[in-house]
């Protein structure tokens, strides 16, 4: 070999051992200082594994759950419910809607159906509802969740449960159309039970279904208050139930877990080949690449070659990622996600120390930037906690929304309470204090008094300045720049509604009417093109 040759060869191997030397000491200090984070966030009282994140076994609590998922499997779809199941609480205008038991009809975008073919639908389902009633009255369930299988735990109960939440708010309409106040809170009481039932589960899907679950219950809740002839007795079981939940800390909870799972996950990935060529492959929820379809023909090798060629080089670029993540950047992948958990963590624990969502969610913010200050997107770097952190932002903030729901709904209880005692609204929130309410009702938005004056109509204004924390003066109205569609709470304000007048639905109805032939003319031209 010649002098030159060898120098070369020399060179290229002291580049190769640098290189080998780097990627050993990147390792090591992205590694120990992953454990020093860890270590500090143990000796603050945080707790990072399944194991100890894992709520106690209840061999009860677990029979309670399998008896109501199975009730629950048994429900039949009606004519009515789901498909076109009555709808309480209807807009009408913004902060006006209308009471849905009251009118003659079921009627949806969906189509028109009657009473009659509502109460066949319950009939039908009479038994497994009634055996649901009886699981829920059970005060814990247990679903035997197994955390340890990270993000690839099943969860088809879920699905479930939500559909009996839609069966019991029908019920309750039901009830309600028939003026039968007894059963109606019977029902209600059940519907709320079922958003208690799994708020032990530590996984921010269970958590976004038990929020979607009280959020149904709010429009029943809301008709039910539109009834005369409740006793305060009544109201005051219901206004205890609705302050029973609790959804902040619960999705602090599943918070906690996922950051587990997510820890745990990282090992996995480390230690099995088969798991992590799956996530970088984009497969990790399952299925497998069958690659171009074989030639029929020699015309078609020519789009077979290309095609293979694609795949291969997209392949060898996978692996590269895949290699350099596992060498290099595995540790500051997990530190950045343990980080950002941490960050999503402290926004519920600000917000109820401080009993104001919305400073708490600038702080978050603010540590989110911080965290995520370079992004390196697209690169494997941070692959994964890119692909699981951010899907776990708007966590707090709808754990938020809803508790600020769950304020108001428990506020116009109390309102119904007073008014049904003494004849008249109070005159502000104080006056309901202590005998209804245990405090002044705060705004979980800004820590401040929820807003509220009763009107010369015999109404009341009652709102939160929802997450913007600006006070519209109970503006129920969509803002410029928001682009979905209008609800009952996302208006400049978070109002509680009041119901519409006689000329108020029929300027409503009017609308619909026109905007019905114009779907259908529309419809048709697009037909006939």
């Amino acid at each position: 070999m010649s002098r030159s040759k060898r120098r070369v060869l020399i060179s290229v191997l002291a580049l190769a051992g640098l290189a080998a030397l780097f990627v050993v000491l990147h390792n090591f200090r992205a590694r120990r200082a992953l454990l020093a984070y860890k270590a500090e966030l143990v000796a603050k009282g945080e707790k990072l594994t399944i194991d100890e994140l894992t709520p106690p076994f209840s061999t009860e609590a677990q029979r309670a759950a399998n008896d109501l998922v199975q009730a629950a499997s048994q429900l039949r779809q009606g004519s009515v419910v789901p498909k076109n199941s009555p709808q309480p609480m209807e807009i009408v205008s913004p902060g006006k809607t209308r009471i849905g038991c009251k009118q003659p009809d079921i009627r949806t975008r969906y189509g028109t159906n009657t009473w009659d073919e509502l109460v066949e639908d319950l009939k039908l389902n009479a038994v497994a509802l009634e055996q649901i009633r009886e699981a829920l009255k059970n005060p814990q369930f247990d679903m035997n969740l197994n955390y340890k299988m990270g993000f690839l735990l099943m969860v088809p109960h879920l699905a479930k449960l939500k559909g009996v939440a839609q069966w019991l708010s029908a019920a309750t309409l039901n009830d309600l159309h028939a003026d039968r106040l007894n059963a109606a809170a019977s029902d209600l009481d059940v519907l709320l039970s079922l958003a208690n039932a799994f708020r032990d589960e530590k996984l921010i899907i269970s958590q976004l279904v038990r929020i979607a679950i009280a959020a149904i219950a709010i429009a029943p809740t809301w008709e039910a208050l539109q009834a005369e002839g409740w006793t305060d007795a009544q109201l005051a079981a219901l206004q205890k139930k609705w302050q029973s939940l609790d959804f902040s800390q619960a999705m602090e909870n599943a918070l906690a877990m996922e950051r587990a799972m997510g820890i745990e996950a990282f090992d996995r990935l480390r230690n099995s080949n088969a798991e992590r060529r799956q996530f970088f492959n984009g497969n990790f929820l399952g299925g497998v690449s069958t690659g171009p379809a074989t030639p029929a023909s020699i015309a078609e090798v020519p789009v077979f070659a290309l095609e293979w060629s694609k795949e291969h080089l997209s392949s060898l670029s996978t692996f590269a990622g895949e290699t350099a993540w596992l060498r290099l950047w595995s540790y500051d992948d997990e530190l950045r996600y343990v980080q950002t958990l941490q960050a999503m963590l402290e926004v519920p624990r600000r917000a109820r120390r401080a009993q104001s969502f919305i400073s708490a969610q600038a702080w978050g913010a603010k540590a989110y930037q911080r965290i995520w200050e370079h992004n390196d997107s697209g690169s494997p770097k941070y692959f994964l906690s890119s692909m699981l952190a951010p899907a776990l932002k708007q966590a707090s903030a709808k754990a938020a929304r809803i508790e600020t729901q769950r304020e108001l709904v428990v506020t116009a209880i109390a309102l119904k309470r007073y008014q049904l005692r003494h004849g008249r609204l109070p005159p502000d929130l104080k006056s309901m204090v202590p005998e209804y309410l245990s405090q002044t009702p705060k705004d979980f938005m800004d820590g401040r008094e929820l807003r509220y004056r009763p009107n010369a109509e015999g109404g009341f204004l009652l709102y939160s300045v929802n997450e913007d924390g600006k006070d519209d003066g109970g503006d129920a109205t969509l803002p410029k720049d928001r682009q979905d569609p209008h609800n009952l709470f996302n208006g400049r304000d978070m109002v509680w509604p009041m119901p519409a007048t006689q000329a108020e639905e029929a300027e409503a109805r009017a609308k619909e009417a026109k905007n019905d032939r114009y779907f259908f003319r529309y419809g048709a031209v697009l037909k006939g093109n």
